[in-house]
């Protein structure tokens, strides 16, 4: 869906997506950002 458009229709086939968290010095909050991160649903 396109987040300018809530009614546009969903795309055939989702793309790929890739991460990059930029941590320094964050050992108190690595997990939690994980952790959110992995409960995201995406269906690509």
């Amino acid at each position: 869906m396109d987040a300018d458009d809530p009614d546009a229709p969903a795309p055939d086939e989702w793309p790929a997506v890739g991460v990059v968290i930029p941590a320094r010095n964050e050992a108190n909050s690595i997990g939690p950002t994980l952790g959110a991160l992995d409960q995201q649903d995406y269906p690509g």
